[in-house]
């Protein structure tokens, strides 16, 4: 994926989800280009080093 696409995209995420930050941003990204399953295993590993 060109990074002129990948930029279109997470702006019309962002543009979606005005209220999100980056990081929500990018994992929507991750999920609509590699899957549900794989996205929930980052967000899971994500939490565990916020604590």
């Amino acid at each position: 994926m060109s990074r002129r696409v990948r930029d279109m995209a997470m702006n019309a995420i962002r543009r979606r989800h005005p209220d999100w930050d980056d990081s929500q941003v990018r994992l929507m990204f991750f999920e609509l280009t590699y899957g549900k399953a794989l996205a929930d295993d980052i967000r899971k590993a994500c939490s565990g080093r916020e604590r």
